[in-house]
């Protein structure tokens, strides 16, 4: 059974008034046990809209969520909804409210039914798995940490709850290049070891080709194209014609492969698309040789 399932789902805001506005329409969607799932589009397409929905803090208003089985739309469902399925929204540490590292943790396990002893090994598993020494930064304010470590801090505290699925919108969004590979390392780590299906939100082309399985490219809350990063990018016209940009490798294969050199790489990685040519200029310049 898929972890998340979407049928026909359609989402409309301010519905049955003068403003209602369409925001997804026609989501058909199965994704599976350790999946990252990336969702691309322009501003306005619906990719908040949708992860939302994941966790029932909006209802379809029609089709039907499954998470796990579990129908968003049913009220009795919202607390294990909130549990299975961890919402990291762009800037989380803005919302940190504790003085320290473990209490802010800690905060999530401490409203479940746990005794100290299973909050303190939560907070230190989840404080590892990103990468931050429990012990070095546990009594430390969330606000003297870099912000590569407060957004940890902020992933950790989501984790501290053992979700099954997490939902990341612009995880790495103002945080430095040696915090953007930490936050990755963390969630392909997750996807290996504990198996969590991760719907990951961005506007980054190359961080999609680097992390996801799949991709689902949204236009005014329609499903646009579908697939692997490879087919997606195979095709940098049509996502520039939605206002997206491709990844230098996959722009410069396709260039090439319009011009009469034919790659066989899938074009998501330079050295990918370097190791094609060099093969590609070896067959020429032996076909040459022998004539």
């Amino acid at each position: 059974m898929p972890v998340i399932t979407m049928e026909d789902v359609h989402h409309a805001y301010l519905k049955g008034t003068s403003l209602e506005t369409h925001a997804l329409q026609n989501i058909n969607l199965e994704v599976s046990e350790g999946e990252i799932l990336a969702l691309a589009g322009p501003t306005g397409s619906g990719k908040s809209t949708l992860a939302m929905l994941l966790n029932g803090l909006l209802v379809p208003t029609r089709g039907r969520v499954l998470i796990n089985g579990l129908d968003t739309r049913q009220k009795k469902y919202r607390r294990e909804l909130w549990r299975q399925v961890g919402l990291v929204f762009q800037y989380p540490e803005y919302q940190f409210f504790e003085e320290n590292v473990f209490k802010e943790v800690a905060f999530g396990p401490s409203n479940m039914d746990l005794t100290p002893a299973e909050i303190e090994q939560r907070v230190t598993h989840a404080l590892k798995n990103v990468g931050l020494d429990p012990e070095v930064v546990r009594e430390r304010s969330p606000w003297s940490l870099s912000g590569g470590q407060r957004r940890r801090v902020a992933l950790a505290s989501i984790l501290a709850n053992r979700p099954r699925v997490l939902v990341l919108d612009e995880p790495t969004a103002g945080i430095d290049p040696a915090g953007k590979r930490q936050i990755f390392k963390t969630i392909k780590k997750l996807k290996q070891d504990e198996s969590i299906t991760v719907i990951l939100i961005t506007h980054n082309m190359d961080d999609i080709a680097s992390m996801a399985d799949r991709v689902l490219v949204l236009e005014r809350g329609k499903p646009f194209f579908m697939g692997t990063p490879a087919e997606v990018f195979a095709d940098p016209p049509g996502l520039r014609s939605i206002g997206l940009d491709v990844p230098f490798a996959a722009e410069l294969k396709h260039r090439l492969n319009t011009n009469g050199v034919p790659l066989q790489t899938d074009g998501l990685t330079i050295d990918g698309v370097e190791k094609e040519i060099n093969s590609y200029l070896r067959s020429k310049k032996s076909v040459v040789s022998s004539q």
